[in-house]
């Protein structure tokens, strides 16, 4: 079960766990804070950040709507 995000702002390290959970991991790093993560499907998803910094509720609200349990 997704967590709800209504007033709890989410922690990068917080939704890198979430999408690990789903599926997606690690693949390199990119410019910056920027780290590029993909599943099976090759969905790719960028995260930007330390790991201790909040993620905006409305951006945190779409990359949850993005997790996407993988079917066998």
């Amino acid at each position: 079960m997704l967590p709800s995000v209504g007033g709890v702002r989410l922690k990068v390290k917080e939704m890198k766990k979430l999408y690990e959970e789903a599926g997606y991991r690690f693949k390199r790093f990119g410019k910056g804070d920027h780290e590029v993560w993909e599943n099976e499907r090759g969905e790719v998803q960028i995260f930007d950040g330390r790991d201790s910094m909040d993620i905006d509720k409305g951006l945190a609200g779409k990359m949850l709507k993005r997790i996407k349990p993988v079917q066998d």
